[in-house]
């Protein structure tokens, strides 16, 4: 199920990162493992 949300999820919020908030994708790449290492811990 994690594996499912993960591909699923991550080319939402990485569209969202990018277009919305005109974010470097370095930056977004850091956000995103960011958010993913909070989703395993919880």
């Amino acid at each position: 199920m994690t594996r499912f949300l993960l591909s699923w999820a991550e080319i939402s919020l990485r569209e969202t990162l990018e277009i919305n908030d005109h974010r470097l994708k370095e930056e977004v790449e850091i956000l995103l493992d960011q958010f993913w290492n909070l989703y395993e811990r919880e």
